[in-house]
């Protein structure tokens, strides 16, 4: 009397989960990596658009503008091209920082500059500083894992540059 076997054998089953957990293991770094770039892309690309609010908001005011709100506006102005359409500025979350140092020791709001505006947007923090009517600077950092993410920094000059592992500034390598 011959049995028949239907099924599959237990080392069977663990050989096919062993081979998709090397498949997964192989692919989770490079997927990861992926989303990273994705990610630094996307705050040049914010960084660049907000360098254009500054510009179009100071042919009109004859300034920079010191918040995100105020730059809102000029990115959908008459100023850009009217034949293509041009999204708002994207914003998830807009919040005012509170008291910041400021060096030399003048407190806020007694002749130093006005706080920093902030706003988060693809897994950065964007940080606009006006320290002069004719100056403006803004920095991108990482939401998280800011040990191996790339920061950010752009002002008036229109160059945007980058540091790894730790807050970008004027004197940071160009992109």
């Amino acid at each position: 009397m011959r049995l028949n076997k239907r099924g599959f054998s237990l080392i069977e089953l663990l050989l096919v989960v062993a081979i998709i957990m090397v498949i997964i293991a192989i692919v989770t770094p490079m997927i990861l990596r992926s989303m990273q770039r994705a990610y630094d892309a996307s705050a040049v690309a914010y960084l660049r658009q907000l360098q254009r609010a500054q510009e179009n908001y100071r042919v009109v005011n004859r300034e920079y503008a010191q918040s995100f709100d105020q730059l809102e506006s000029y990115l959908t102005s008459e100023l850009a091209l009217p034949s293509l359409p041009v999204s708002p500025f994207p914003r998830m979350v807009l919040a005012h920082a509170g008291p910041v140092p400021v060096k030399g020791g003048t407190p806020p709001g007694q002749g130093g500059p006005p706080p920093p505006s902030q706003t988060v947007n693809s897994m950065y923090i964007f940080e606009l500083t006006r320290s002069a009517g004719d100056h403006w600077e803004a920095t991108a950092e990482p939401v998280r894992d800011r040990t191996a993410n790339r920061f950010y920094y752009t002002d008036e000059s229109g160059v945007i540059r980058f540091a790894t592992g730790s807050l970008a500034d004027a004197s940071s390598p160009p992109i």
